[in-house]
């Protein structure tokens, strides 16, 4: 368990209010957004920015590298 100030608590990857019984939460950000969970159960949640890939790059360095 750790201790993030004096207030949450982070454990199995959830954060938690130690004062508020069956209080979890969990934040994720990717990009311009952000989401966030809140139950009564360790929860957890996360998001990722979808980017196009530029596969010509990856061409140029792997093209060589079949059988």
């Amino acid at each position: 368990m750790y201790r993030w100030k004096k207030y949450i608590f982070f454990r199995e990857f959830t954060a938690y209010f130690p004062e508020i019984s069956d209080c979890y939460f969990n934040i994720s950000h990717s990009g311009d957004w952000v989401v966030g969970t809140i139950g009564t159960v360790p929860l957890g949640i996360d998001i990722e920015e979808m980017v196009r890939l530029d596969l010509l790059i990856a061409k140029h360095f792997f093209q060589n590298m079949s059988g």
